[in-house]
């Protein structure tokens, strides 16, 4: 019969492997990237985020004007509208959170000062749309898909075998 058995069942074994990681990467590829894209839809987190960065630097410029310190500010704002395209939904959380907090501390010292007439209107105007994006993010359903996508295609084993195979799992925005 066969001359040497090992041989032919590591074939076999290492065969079955093979088309288990394509079909695993071919069938869970497009699911994941499909879910992923759904952060970047017209109107989705990443559009509210480049309205976040934009009214923030307004209430950047107007906080500058009034002679408070927005280095800091200014630094994280440029940072997140800049790694918009390059990061994953998680760093860019993080991202966004380091400038929220800059932008509240410059929101409350705007609000502490006495503003010319001209300054309190466009302050409220980037107020209101700062907080606007802010309210659009958290309530965007995002989170919501990747995680019932992660539930229903996806258990702790699969999830490890997906990415074992390189398939790219979406990323929660947190």
């Amino acid at each position: 019969m066969l001359k040497k058995p090992i041989i032919a069942a590591l074939l076999c074994v290492i065969i079955v492997l093979a088309s288990t990681v394509i079909s695993v990467h071919s069938r869970l590829d497009a699911r994941c990237a499909d879910v992923s894209d759904e952060f970047s839809v017209p109107g989705g987190i990443k559009d509210q985020l480049s309205a976040l960065c934009t009214a923030g630097s307004g209430i950047i410029k107007l906080a500058e004007a009034n002679g408070l310190d927005t280095a800091t500010a200014s630094g994280e704002c440029d940072e997140l509208r800049f790694e918009l395209d390059y990061n994953s939904p998680s760093a860019l959380a993080w991202l966004m959170r380091m400038m929220n907090r800059e932008i509240d501390d410059l929101r409350m010292s705007l609000r502490q000062m006495q503003l010319s007439e001209n300054d309190a209107k466009l302050f409220s105007e980037y107020e209101t749309a700062y907080l606007a994006a802010q309210t659009a993010i958290s309530e965007d359903t995002y989170n919501q898909s990747v995680n019932s996508f992660l539930r229903s295609e996806l258990g702790s084993f699969s999830s490890f075998f997906a990415r074992l195979c390189g398939v790219q799992l979406p990323e929660q925005f947190e």
